[in-house]
């Protein structure tokens, strides 16, 4: 086992992408896993493998999510692995409304009542009172 192996090995249960690690290295997907393999036993191996699919999974999720809820685009990547989101502003002043925001009632929070300004009534009046 070499301590190259045993870098890689590191770099791979430590969740860095596999083409962060197959460019640092200069090596190939193939060669990459024969050194996890000399290195890992062949449990600790699958594990791995699962828990990085389950990883790259939730952060897919969840950087779609953001994405897709708030209008944000994705900027360039500056490094391997790093997503920067850009949020536009308009979408960080309605979050700050809402949050400044209070219900009417106790019973109005409990039951999930829109916050004021924001149910289909209130919608409703705004288009009428602009369409005048």
């Amino acid at each position: 086992m070499s301590d190259l192996s045993k870098k890689i090995a590191a770099d791979y249960s430590a969740m860095m992408p596999r083409a962060a690690i197959m460019k640092k290295y200069g090596i190939g997907r193939d060669q990459m896993m024969r050194h996890i393999h000399e290195t890992l036993p062949a449990r600790e191996v699958q594990l791995l493998i699962h828990q990085r699919n389950i990883h790259r999974t939730l952060e897919g999720v969840k950087s779609r999510s953001i994405r897709q809820e708030h209008g944000a685009k994705q900027a360039p990547l500056e490094d391997e692995g790093v997503i920067k989101i850009h949020i536009p502003a308009d979408v960080l002043a309605e979050r700050t409304r809402r949050i400044e925001l209070s219900h009417a009632s106790v019973t109005a929070a409990l039951c999930g009542d829109p916050l004021p300004g924001y149910s289909a009534l209130d919608k409703a009046q705004l288009r009428q009172d602009g369409a005048r």
